[in-house]
C-alpha cells in the first residue's frame, strides 16, 4: 500500500485542467457496443480499474475488443449472440456498475456464468436485481452470502417480460435491465416500486440507448418500456467528460485564490452532476460557464446552505468538504444511496471530518456540517476513491495531511494525483504494506520465518495450510487422498481471498503451490495458480516475498521432514489427483518429484514476487533481517510500529 502526504497550497491559481471520460458513460457504452450489430468505435473512454474489469470480462465472454494505442476502443458487436467464450468465470473486482451490468448481461450468454468480485463488492446489495431477473425465469444462485456476489447465473429459460423492482436502492439495477432489454425475445417492461432514486443516471442510460438506435419509453420514472424487436446499431461514439470528477477541481478552485478552468465538459449533459457548479454558486462561489466547461474564480467568502443532492449523490462528498470551510451550517439531504457504496459514505465522512476538527451531525440520509478550523490528520479512505479525492482537495488548505491508500483513485480517476502535481500541489508518497506474503517451495522456511517476522513487525501471522485444515476440518493429506488436488486448490483459493481481505496487518505463510500451481479450475483452461496470482494483483496492499534456497538444500529439508512422519505427503503432480486406489506415496518418490516441480515453479515464483531472499545458508534471524531491510528500501516509513 502507498499513502500520500499533501502539502499546503499557498499560491494563486491560474491554470486549466481537462476532465477524463465519464465512467458512467464508458461502462454503459461498452455493454451497448457489445450487443450492437457491427463494429463500434468508442472515442476518449475512461480507462480506470472499473472499466478495465468490464473490458476483461467482456473479452472472457468472447467479445472482440481492441484497445488502441491512443486509448480508443474498437468493439465488434455480437448482436446478443455470444460465441467463442474463453471463460465462464468473470470477475468484477470492486466495481459496482461492472458487477451489476454483468449480472444482467450474463443471462444472454447461455449456460452457467459465475460472477465474482472482491473486497466491499461482496457486501454491496444485489438482491433486488437478482429477484427482478428471477421474475422472468432466470436461474440465479448465491454462491456465498445471500444478497450479494458471487453468483451463478443461467438465463436459458427466460419467460415473460415484466419485472417489478424497488426503486429506492440503486438506479444501477434498472440500467442493467434496460441495457439488455432489446435482446430479450419479448422486450421488457420494468415497473418501479416506490420512488426512483438517482433519476439522472436513468437519463444517461436512456439517452445512450437512444443514440445507439433503441427507444425507451419512460413513464415518469414509474415504468420503463423497451419493445420487442429493438436492437442497437453500431456507430462511432465519443465519451463526454466526467462531471463527477470535475467536482474535485471545482472545489479546489473555490477554496483558493485565483482562477481554475475545467474543460472537456458538456453543459447540456444528461449527467446530474453538471449542476454541481450551481450548488457552489449558492455557497458564494463565482462561476463562469464556457462552451466546453466552467471557470471557477476563487477567494469568495463561503457560506453554509441547505441542499438536496439526491440527483447527484456522487458529488455530495465534495459539498461536504467545502462545507467544512464555509461559515455557518450546511445541511445535505437526499443521501440514502450513500450508505451502500464502496463504504457507508455518510458514516465515513463523519468520522474523517471529525478527525480534522469539523463537527458533523449524521442521520440516515443526511449530514449537517458545521464549518470550523481544520486540524492535521491521517485520513482513512475505506477503499473508496471518492473519499480519497475529496479529502486530498481539502488537505491543500491545511497541509501535512496523509491520505491512506493513494491507489484507490484508480477505480475512477487514475490521473488524479498527476493532475494535482501539474497544478503545482506538492505531494509525497508514504509507502507501507498491510500484508506481507511469503511464497516459495516446501522446505524454504516460510512458516518459521513468517512467525518471527510477524513478531518483529507487531503483525498477526497467518499460516494458510493451517487455516485450510481448520476450514475443511480435514488434514491436507485427507483432502487430497479422499478427494483431489482440485478440491484442495479450490479451498486454498477461498482462504487466500479471505486472508487478503482481512482489515489488519498480517504476515501470511502461503502454501508451496500458491500462485504457481497448474491445477485446472473445473473444465476451464485457467489454473488455480493463475487465479491466485490475479487475487494478489487485485489486492494492492500486499508485498510478496519469494523465500528460496538451492534445490539440493530444499530436498534435504523435505527428506528430513518426511522421514520423521509416519506417512509421506501426497504427490504434487496433477496426474495423481485421485489417490484412493494408488496407496501411499513413499519418500523417495516424493523427493524425485519435488525436484522436478521445484524447477518448473521457480521462474513463476520469481515473476510473482516483489523480491527474493535465499535461506540456503542463513539462520531464521538472518533471513528475517534480510526481509526487513528489503521492506525498508521499498518504503518511506518503517513498518516497525511507526504509524
Amino acid at each position: 500500500m502507498c499513502d500520500i502526504k499533501i502539502e499546503k497550497f499557498e499560491e494563486v491559481l491560474n491554470c486549466e485542467v481537462e476532465m477524463p471520460g465519464s465512467k458512467s458513460y464508458t461502462n454503459r457504452v461498452l455493454i451497448v457496443a457489445t450487443l450492437a450489430k457491427g463494429k463500434s468505435k468508442i472515442i476518449a473512454p475512461l480507462h480506470s480499474d472499473d472499466t478495465k474489469y468490464m473490458i476483461q470480462s467482456l473479452k472472457n465472454l468472447g467479445v472482440d475488443i481492441e484497445v488502441q494505442k491512443n486509448g480508443d476502443i474498437l468493439i465488434d458487436g455480437n448482436s446478443g449472440n455470444f460465441k467463442n467464450i474463453k471463460s465462464r468465470e468473470i470477475f468484477a473486482g470492486i466495481a459496482g456498475t461492472t458487477s451489476r451490468f454483468l449480472t444482467a448481461l450474463s443471462i444472454l450468454v447461455g449456460g452457467d456464468i459465475r460472477l465474482n468480485g472482491e473486497g466491499k463488492i461482496l457486501e454491496r446489495p444485489i438482491r433486488e436485481l437478482v429477484d427482478g431477473l428471477r421474475q422472468i425465469g432466470v436461474n440465479i444462485e448465491y454462491i456465498g452470502k445471500k444478497g450479494s456476489l458471487p453468483l451463478k447465473i443461467n438465463g436459458d429459460e427466460i419467460i415473460g417480460n415484466k419485472i417489478k423492482i424497488n426503486g429506492g436502492v440503486s438506479s444501477q439495477f434498472f440500467t442493467a435491465l434496460m441495457l439488455i432489454a432489446p435482446y430479450l425475445k419479448d422486450g421488457l417492461i420494468i415497473e418501479v416500486i416506490g420512488e426512483q432514486v438517482s433519476k439522472s443516471y436513468i437519463d444517461i442510460t436512456i439517452k445512450l440507448m437512444n443514440e445507439f438506435g433503441v427507444k425507451v419509453i419512460n413513464d415518469d420514472y414509474k415504468r420503463y418500456v423497451i419493445k420487442k424487436g429493438e436492437s442497437y446499431k453500431a456507430r462511432e461514439y465519443r465519451v463526454e467528460g466526467d462531471w463527477s470528477s470535475s467536482s474535485y477541481f471545482c472545489v479546489l478552485g473555490a477554496i483558493h485564490n485565483g482562477e481554475l478552468t475545467v474543460r472537456n465538459l458538456n453543459n447540456n449533459s444528461a449527467q446530474g452532476d453538471k449542476n454541481f457548479p450551481k450548488v457552489l454558486e449558492k455557497m458564494g462561489v463565482e462561476i463562469k460557464y464556457l462552451n466546453d466547461g466552467v471557470r471557477i474564480i476563487g477567494g469568495s467568502k463561503l457560506k453554509g446552505i441547505e441542499i438536496n443532492m439526491e440527483q447527484m449523490p456522487d458529488t455530495a462528498m465534495s459539498i461536504a468538504v467545502i462545507a467544512a470551510l464555509a461559515s455557518g451550517e450546511t445541511l445535505i439531504t437526499g443521501l440514502s444511496t450513500l450508505r451502500d457504496k464502496e463504504t457507508d459514505r455518510i458514516e465515513a465522512m463523519k468520522i474523517e471530518l471529525e478527525k480534522i476538527g469539523i463537527r458533523v451531525d449524521a442521520r440516515k440520509d443526511s449530514m449537517k456540517i458545521f464549518g470550523g478550523k481544520l486540524n492535521k490528520a491521517e485520513i482513512e479512505t475505506y477503499h473508496d476513491h471518492r473519499i480519497a479525492m475529496v479529502f486530498a482537495i481539502l488537505a491543500t488548505k491545511v497541509g501535512d495531511i496523509i491520505i491512506r491508500d493513494k491507489q484507490v483513485v484508480n477505480k475512477s480517476f487514475p490521473e488524479f494525483w498527476q493532475m494535482l502535481g501539474k497544478i503545482g500541489i506538492k505531494t509525497k508518497e508514504q509507502k507501507y504494506f498491510k500484508k506481507i506474503v511469503l511464497i516459495g517451495f516446501r522446505g524454504s522456511g516460510k512458516s518459521t520465518i513468517s512467525k518471527v517476522l510477524a513478531k518483529k513487525l507487531e503483525f498477526n501471522c497467518v499460516d494458510m495450510d493451517k487455516l485450510i485444515v481448520k476450514k475443511a476440518k480435514k488434514t491436507i493429506d485427507e483432502i487430497i487422498k479422499k478427494g483431489s488436488w482440485q478440491e484442495f486448490r479450490k479451498i486454498e483459493q477461498n482462504v487466500l481471498e479471505e486472508v487478503l481481505a482481512l482489515e489488519e496487518d498480517i504476515v501470511i505463510s502461503a502454501g508451496g503451490g500458491v500462485g504457481v500451481n497448474d491445477v485446472l479450475i473445473n473444465d476451464s483452461h485457467k489454473t488455480y495458480g493463475e487465479l491466485n496470482a490475479k487475487t494478489f494483483e487485485y489486492s494492492n496492499d500486499n508485498l510478496i516475498v519469494f523465500v528460496d534456497a538451492i534445490e539440493s538444500k530444499l530436498l534435504e529439508r523435505i527428506r528430513s521432514s518426511e522421514e520423521s512422519r509416519l506417512n509421506s505427503r501426497p504427490l504434487l503432480s496433477s496426474r495423481n489427483d485421485n489417490m484412493k486406489d494408488e496407496g501411499e506415496s513413499n519418500v523417495e518418490k516424493l523427493i524425485f518429484e519435488s525436484g522436478k516441480i521445484y524447477r518448473k515453479r521457480k521462474k513463476f515464483y520469481e515473476k510473482l514476487a516483489d523480491f527474493k531472499i535465499d535461506t540456503t545458508k542463513d539462520s531464521v534471524e538472518e533471513s528475517v533481517n534480510k526481509i526487513l531491510k528489503k521492506i525498508d528500501e521499498k518504503t518511506n516509513k518503517y513498518l516497525h510500529g511507526d504509524r
